[in-house]
């Protein structure tokens, strides 16, 4: 019985102490002017992508992709700038839906004979 009042009692001061360290990073001035407003260019040219690519507007996304862009799709295959491109080009393309963070598309399927 006293292993586990001792258990109990370590385990709790661990729990108290972990709290008390994941106050700390708040208390000190880690974030500055700089850094935020460079996320917050990284967050309005993610938006600006994802408000592109929901419209379709290839030259928007044109301007806005790097000439060596390169991004991972869903099942592990790599798609290039030009890929990527005529991927929202495509006029096969069904339906593009977009969430805060990433974009997908859907082909659409072939008639039924």
């Amino acid at each position: 019985m006293m292993r586990h009042a001792v258990r109990l009692s370590v385990s709790v001061a661990t729990f108290i102490f972990g709290l008390a360290l994941s106050a700390i990073p708040s208390l000190l001035p880690f974030d500055s002017p700089r850094a935020s407003s460079l996320e917050q260019e990284v967050i309005n040219a993610n938006q600006e992508y994802l408000e592109a690519y929901s419209r379709r507007d290839v030259a928007a996304l044109d301007q806005l992709l790097a000439e060596e862009f390169t991004v991972r799709g869903r099942y592990g295959n790599y798609d290039s700038k030009e890929r990527r491109l005529a991927t929202v080009a495509d006029s096969a393309l069904e339906s593009i839906t977009v969430d805060s963070t990433t974009p997908a598309s859907r082909r659409a399927r072939p008639p039924e004979r």
